[in-house]
């Protein structure tokens, strides 16, 4: 089970091409984060070129996995993602879901807690 203390996620579906992998990135604010959150709080079609490009720039800063990763997929990412906003105790994940998304902690904590044998 995962489950968020309080923050911000941005989910993407394997659906739309990502694999199923999960992923913790914590940020703080600032003005790109903030122009981040504008972009991807918007629908996919709605998305400006220049913001999506922006929220690539910032993926590749944030993390080593993104900062190696071709610059067309990462588009990809920004145009496709989803924005949430969970309250806390919310359960993001639970042990023995099938995994279709991975998940993207913008702002926030989450814990993670695993069962043990059967």
């Amino acid at each position: 089970m995962t489950q968020v203390s309080e923050g911000t996620l941005s989910q993407l579906d394997s659906d739309r091409g990502v694999g199923e992998n999960q992923i913790d990135m914590k940020t703080s604010g600032g003005t790109e984060y903030k122009e981040v959150i504008s972009v991807i709080s918007r629908s996919p079609r709605d998305r400006p070129r220049e913001g999506l490009i922006v929220v690539r720039e910032w993926l590749k800063s944030c993390s080593t996995l993104f900062a190696g990763m071709n610059g067309d997929i990462l588009l990809e990412v920004a145009k496709n993602c989803t924005c949430q906003i969970m309250r806390k105790d919310s359960m993001v994940v639970k042990q023995g879901d099938r995994g279709n998304s991975f998940y993207i902690i913008l702002h926030g904590d989450v814990s993670i807690y695993v069962k043990e044998g059967k």
